[in-house]
């Protein structure tokens, strides 16, 4: 009689897919126990977080302080060794030897599943953000979006409109430019003030002539020696130096 042919375990794309989304389903479940978060929550969380579109890059969030590519490798980990644990237990009740040659085909196609499933889940996070966009939008002229895209534009606009020709001057604000949201509406203003008006030290042959203070009661703290030339509101004032071609403007 001829002697059955053995196979080894999860040897299909179908049967590695299936084990994978169990192993999360697993991963997951002990993960919100561990950290004491609802599954829903953390799923949605996950959802939200891994890859969110910034600028010109992509931001991955943390959950509980810990960067959620560290959850993503763990998982790896975790499924990686639990197929080895699998193809091990099969082995030795077939009472063969283990073989990590014929049981590293196994990996490249967990690779592959858990690329899809984070593909898919980057994908379903776009899709909802660009129809966030689409009815954020939705009927607003171009001006109007240019100032919800680039909050400094109009703030730079005016700028340019009350300082004549080219002019060195002096940032001033209150907030803390190490906060990556207020670094940015920096470079924004300076972007859309180039070359009018530079406030990044490029004219570092002119004199600071102006000065752009965007800071609570700006109006009630300009320096001495400055005059104010411009209000846009009271967190958004434009002040010259009084002894400049710009005073008697």
């Amino acid at each position: 009689m001829p002697k059955e042919k053995q196979t080894i375990p999860l040897a299909g794309f179908l049967e590695i897919s299936a084990f994978v989304a169990f192993g999360l389903a697993v991963f997951l479940l002990g993960l919100s126990f561990s950290l004491q978060i609802p599954l829903p929550t953390l799923l949605s969380q996950i959802k939200e977080s891994y890859v969110f579109p910034y600028v010109n890059s992509a931001t991955v969030d943390e959950i509980k302080g810990v960067p959620l590519h560290y959850y993503v490798y763990s998982f790896t980990i975790f499924i990686s060794l639990s197929a080895l644990f699998i193809c091990f237990l099969f082995s030795h009740r077939q009472n063969k030897p283990f073989s990590f040659k014929e049981h590293g085909r196994l990996f490249p196609q967990i690779t592959t599943v858990m690329l899809i499933c984070l593909a898919s889940i980057q994908t379903v996070n776009r899709a909802q953000i660009f129809y966030a966009e689409i009815n954020v939008f939705s009927g607003l002229s171009t001006k109007a979006k240019e100032a919800f895209i680039h909050p400094a534009h109009d703030f730079a606009q005016y700028c340019v409109d009350v300082l004549p020709g080219r002019h060195r001057c002096e940032f001033i604000t209150d907030v803390d430019l190490t906060i990556n949201r207020y670094l940015f509406y920096q470079r924004q203003l300076a972007y859309f003030l180039f070359p009018v008006i530079d406030i990044r030290d490029i004219y570092y042959d002119k004199p600071v002539d102006c000065l752009i203070i965007v800071k609570k009661n700006a109006d009630q703290n300009v320096p001495q020696g400055f005059e104010i030339r411009g209000l846009l509101d009271s967190h958004h004032v434009i002040a010259v130096r009084k002894d400049s071609y710009l005073d008697n403007h």
